[in-house]
């Protein structure tokens, strides 16, 4: 039998983003459908999409920084069940856009209990 947290993870991170004073915090742009020209290599048609995300960013542990792969100005999105991130995303916060570099899901049970989102400027 799997044990499903994720109501609870939700729960907690709406009261803490609730606590911050801002409980839309994060939000995702997302773009899909459209045409890829191949020629331009530019898609047009696409729709954008702005979804609100409930979730806590976090600095990166410094001791994971290599320098290339992970920096020490990365962020670490850690984002409940409810979207699931893609790496063509952009994460948006303080006023500021973030790429996605990394994506990691945490599901002990076999059921996504939240996401683990790396981003940088």
């Amino acid at each position: 039998m799997s044990l499903d947290l994720s109501a609870t993870v939700t729960d907690v991170m709406k009261y803490v983003m609730k606590s911050l004073g801002d409980e839309t915090y994060i939000t995702i742009k997302r773009k899909s459908g459209g045409v890829f020209d191949p020629i331009t290599g530019t898609t047009t048609g696409a729709i954008s999409e702005t979804l609100p995300a409930v979730g806590i960013v976090s600095k990166v542990d410094t001791k994971l920084a290599d320098g290339t792969r992970i920096k020490s100005t990365d962020k670490l999105l850690l984002l409940d069940n409810s979207i699931t991130p893609t790496y063509k995303d952009v994460m948006s916060f303080g006023g500021v856009d973030y790429s996605v570099t990394d994506i990691d899901s945490v599901n002990p049970s076999g059921i996504v209990q939240l996401w683990k989102v790396t981003v940088r400027v």
